[in-house]
């Protein structure tokens, strides 16, 4: 079975500018609209999300995890039982995590530093602090970040072991993570049936807009 769902835009602004600026994520980013990108994370059927003129499906995850150029305004979109308001402002990132019938929407912060390569942690397991540490040493990247919260921090690259451990002591291997200097990386964490999963990826933005 495959959903489709159709989101309308209300107060999109008018005006267009054609001026283009470049990030460590890509470059040709319009400075009038916002990036946007949606992690499927965990979907019981095919579900595709229109937003503005990009098109968001958990049958191309590879595409929809691309930041997308969208005009900013308010967007609403049914998923399960629920309406979900997104309101995109210009110039901002943003990082929606749809896993089962629930839409987690995060503001996120741009990447700057060219010399260092970024980490972008999202916590979704239900009702739980994480902690984000070097395997060996447990030396802390992101210590008890809340449950539907993210962190992020700017580090330089290096070829280690990470490991998620919970408030609860359940903990989760990554191994070792893409590192490159002005890159970033993405790790969502969620769960499935009690069982602790991750989606990992690096930020692009997406081409041919």
């Amino acid at each position: 079975m495959k959903r489709k769902i159709i989101i309308s835009a209300f107060l999109l602004l008018a005006v267009m500018v054609t001026i283009e600026s470049q990030s460590l994520y890509g470059s040709g980013i319009s400075p009038e609209n916002a990036l946007v990108r949606v992690i499927f994370a965990e979907t019981e059927a095919a579900l595709n999300l229109e937003i503005g003129n990009s098109n968001f499906s958990s049958t191309s995850i590879t595409d929809s995890s691309k930041y997308h150029q969208v005009s900013p305004g308010m967007y609403f979109f049914e998923l399960g039982s629920e309406w979900i308001e997104f309101i995109p402002q210009s110039g901002k990132y943003f990082t929606l995590v749809i896993n089962g019938e629930q839409c987690q929407i995060f503001e996120d912060t741009e990447h700057n530093s060219p010399a260092k390569t970024q980490i972008y942690f999202y916590n979704l397991a239900t009702g739980d602090e994480a902690t984000f540490h070097i395997t060996d040493k447990k030396d802390a990247v992101f210590q008890s970040t809340s449950s539907k919260t993210s962190d992020q921090v700017a580090i330089n690259p290096l070829d280690i072991d990470f490991t998620i451990t919970m408030g609860s002591g359940k903990s989760i291997n990554l191994g070792s993570l893409p590192m490159t200097r002005g890159g970033s990386t993405s790790v969502i964490l969620f769960e499935n049936e009690g069982t602790l999963q991750t989606v990992i990826f690096e930020a692009e933005i997406a081409t041919g807009l």
